[in-house]
């Protein structure tokens, strides 16, 4: 029937819910981690150069991490 709702529930229903949180709460996670890092390099060192190389180190390093990840996991 069009538009009819079915409750489902369990370890699968539970694991389904939490990676949708995960995904929905990760932007905000990362945006905070960037902004705190940007807000503290730039407080400390009184340089923009500095606090945006921090942060292109922090997603060059979380990026290459999640890349070993995959080639660890999805590719032996």
């Amino acid at each position: 029937m069009p538009g009819a709702e079915s409750a489902v529930g369990g370890k699968v229903a539970q694991g389904l819910d939490f990676t949708g949180h995960l995904e929905d709460r990760m932007p905000w996670v990362v945006g905070f981690v960037l902004l705190l890092t940007f807000v503290t390099m730039v407080l400390i060192f009184r340089s923009l150069a500095v606090a945006l190389s921090a942060i292109l180190l922090n997603l060059l390093s979380a990026a290459a991490s999640f890349g070993v990840l995959v080639a660890v996991f999805q590719h032996t």
